[in-house]
């Protein structure tokens, strides 16, 4: 007869629930990291102060109601470069996205906080094209329910500029 405990019985059903609970944790962990909001985000505090600044100078979001807006932005860390670059990806929340949905979306640093990209849109896609060590980056946004627009970006060394803008008309 089988058992649900079979794992009980054997070394190599030990070894496997251990290798389980391992996988389990270390997965939680990453995505705890990797996804959350700003204000919750566990970020060094030098980086994270240094984000709220360069967020606070972009136009239109410098008030004390906007802080809280702001820390409510989404946050995930991204693979910026094939060399283990890392950003840090800040959402707008929806207090601050347009109409049409578009949110604004900025990429900041892993390591020292610095903005590398500003950008408004629906969507963000990492590319596998890559400047200067790092992958190119493609956002999407909504002009009204018909068109759309493509921008992409290419990092020249110091910040992502915006070398192509391809318009889109939906059907």
């Amino acid at each position: 007869m089988f058992s649900v405990l079979w794992w009980r019985r054997t070394p190599a059903g030990w070894f496997g629930l251990l290798l389980l609970v391992l996988y389990c944790a270390a997965n939680s962990r990453a995505q705890n990291e990797a996804a959350g909001i700003l204000r919750d985000a566990r970020l060094p505090a030098s980086v994270k102060e240094r984000i709220y600044r360069e967020l606070s100078s972009e136009p239109g979001e410098s008030s004390v109601v906007e802080r809280s807006i702001l820390e409510a932005s989404k946050v995930k860390i991204i693979e910026l470069g094939p060399n283990g670059d890392r950003g840090i990806r800040v959402w707008g929340a929806s207090g601050i996205c347009g109409a049409t949905g578009n949110c604004p979306i900025w990429i900041f640093d892993h390591q020292t906080g610095e903005l590398l990209l500003s950008a408004s849109g629906f969507d963000l896609r990492v590319e596998s094209v890559i400047h200067h060590a790092r992958y190119d980056i493609l956002a999407r946004a909504n002009m009204s329910a018909g068109d759309g627009v493509r921008d992409l970006y290419q990092f020249d060394g110091h910040k992502y500029q915006n070398v192509q803008e391809t318009k889109e008309t939906y059907r």
